[in-house]
């Protein structure tokens, strides 16, 4: 749909009409009465300005303005008004746009309608038509709202009535109450070039400035928060309604308005009545939650949070293993992107016992993160190898013998190095050759730990055979091999150790169908156990798999998505 914005000055001719077939003959100064109400019509006692070109004033914030004369009045044969007062401008008149002003709008075809682009009669291609009073005894005028409508239905051609009843005045309620539209009308029709904010996922806190005061609005504050949704292509607006002013005074409910957005126009509210201070709008299905923190002088203070969506590729996703058949968590989305280009990406504990995601970029640079365990809220990255670890067959972490935390390498001679970050840019130690060679041979190798506590470095060889080694933290003395599991670990997918959530110390594969299973090391030859099925399925499209821990000391499970 193709709304029009309002931004400068649009003319339309005002034509007053009256029905003869209902009609009275109206007072003499009927014209100058229009006139008065489209254009200054200041209230008996107080001054107030009710005019159609005030409220249009106050809902544009002076972006919009009403330009036109009031011709002369027309005496229509029956209610098809809209010809005769078309027929009656002067040759010359160059308006294309007309709106008719009826005496009073009770009865049928009469008041509140409009129509754009209709057959050109006299170069008119549109017209509205309003009423001056409700009723045929001309009392109760009809709401300045209710003008307003038509003639952004003429002018805007919005003609989709957003369900926001008493919040918008393109909802019948609002119209008739003469209240503001709200941020996102407004941002159809060009009276909100700032102020609106996007926001995609994770945690958002924001002050929100009420809709009825002056846009845009100050620095520490937004007019509304825009946020897609993740079922369609709909969006949420969060915004907030205070009686700040003659038109917003009639709102239903002062607070936070939470509502739904399709196909650019049609509105639905999700919140009613408003949110006020420690209310929350909670949409699990979006991933959606919204909670009103406290009242502010004009707006309110307002926390969002977006769950962020755990398919987009180069995610860094975290799990929780409970140690129950298909018991692994719903993933934390902890990282926003890019993951997905890195050449190794491991968990580990640098020499301080810091809990630490490792990375190596393109440049070959080794890059330290830490994981606050909460969604987006991996650090910014440490340089602590400066170069040369994209050329590694393996790269992982553990421990030695002695307890310390490592970073080993399986370089292309084959040796196994091992390395000690000491937790500082550029500050990984030189390497000490714990194993001479042959390491390269091997399909998977990485680090953990067996059930008896025991830190083990475990590699699968040609015959699909797991094996166990210890290192003693010397140059060439990882111990003899054990055979822990005596076949088959070849066929996987993903093979790397780490803990469940339980602290149970153990090895974690990814099957060919997509499982993540979970074995325990009893450290004795082929005493591996039988595995648990904890992920039933699509561990195999991710392009990195490992074990390690959040800052908080959890043992998590981490994923990048391909």
């Amino acid at each position: 749909m193709n709304i029009i914005p309002w931004v400068g000055a649009r003319r339309v001719a005002i034509v007053p009409v009256i029905d003869l077939q209902v009609d009275q003959e109206p007072p003499p100064d009927w014209e100058y009465q229009v006139h008065s109400r489209v254009f200054y019509d200041p209230q008996p006692g107080t001054g107030l300005d009710q005019s159609f070109q005030h409220y249009l004033q106050a809902l544009s914030y002076g972006r919009a303005i009403l330009e036109g004369e009031v011709f002369p009045l027309v005496r229509a044969p029956d209610a098809e008004v809209n010809i005769p007062a078309m027929r009656s401008l002067p040759e010359g008149h160059g308006y294309k746009y007309l709106l008719a002003v009826l005496p009073h709008g009770a009865g049928q075809h009469r008041g509140g309608h409009a129509f754009a682009h209709v057959s050109e009669v006299n170069g008119i291609t549109g017209w509205a038509r309003v009423a001056m009073f409700t009723n045929p005894l001309l009392r109760d005028r009809q709401p300045i709202g209710v003008w307003a409508q038509e003639l952004l239905h003429l002018l805007c051609e919005l003609f989709e009535h957003p369900n926001l009843p008493g919040y918008d005045v393109m909802d019948g309620v609002g119209a008739s109450n003469s209240v503001h539209a709200c941020a996102s009308t407004k941002r159809l029709f060009g009276w909100l070039p700032r102020g609106v904010a996007e926001h995609a996922e994770g945690a958002l806190d924001v002050n929100l400035h009420a809709i009825g005061l002056a846009q845009p609005p100050p620095p520490d504050r937004v007019t509304a928060v825009r946020i897609p949704s993740r079922r369609s292509s709909n969006h949420f607006f969060v915004e907030a309604r205070l009686r700040t002013d003659p038109f917003d005074g009639m709102v239903p409910v002062e607070g936070v308005l939470v509502y739904e957005v399709s196909d650019t126009v049609k509105v639905n509210l999700r919140t009613s009545p408003a949110l006020t201070r420690g209310q929350t709008f909670d949409d699990p299905d979006e991933g959606l939650r919204v909670t009103v923190n406290d009242g502010l002088a004009g707006g309110f203070a307002v926390s969002i949070f977006v769950k962020p969506d755990p398919g987009l590729s180069g995610r860094l996703l975290s799990y929780g293993d409970a140690a129950s058949p298909g018991n692994v968590s719903d993933p934390v989305v902890v990282g926003f992107g890019g993951w997905q280009a890195f050449k190794f990406v491991f968990a580990g504990r640098d020499l301080t016992g810091a809990n630490r995601i490792y990375a190596v970029d393109r440049q070959g640079r080794l890059l330290s993160y830490g994981d606050a365990g909460t969604p987006g809220n991996v650090s910014n990255p440490m340089v602590v190898g400066f170069g040369g670890w994209s050329a590694f067959r393996f790269l992982f972490a553990g421990a030695n013998l002695a307890g310390e935390n490592r970073i080993y390498a399986v370089d292309r001679q084959g040796r196994l190095l091992s390395y000690g970050d000491a937790g500082t840019p550029g500050n990984v130690s030189n390497p000490v050759v714990v194993g001479f060679g042959g390491w390269q041979a091997f399909k998977f190798v990485f680090a953990g730990r067996d059930l008896t506590g025991a830190n083990r470095i475990y590699a699968v060889d040609r015959e699909g055979r797991l094996l166990s080694y210890g290192d003693a933290g010397t140059p060439g003395n990882v111990s003899d091999p054990m055979v822990v599991g005596f076949g088959g670990w070849s066929a996987f997918r993903s093979l790397f150790a780490g803990a469940n959530l339980a602290g149970e110390n153990r090895i974690y594969a990814v099957d060919r169908q997509g499982r993540l299973l979970s074995y325990g090391d009893a450290g004795t030859p082929g005493n591996v156990s039988n595995p648990v099925v904890v992920g039933f399925g699509g561990w195999q499209a991710f392009k990195f798999v490992f074990a390690g821990r959040d800052l908080t000391g959890a043992n998590r499970i981490y994923a990048v998505v391909a």
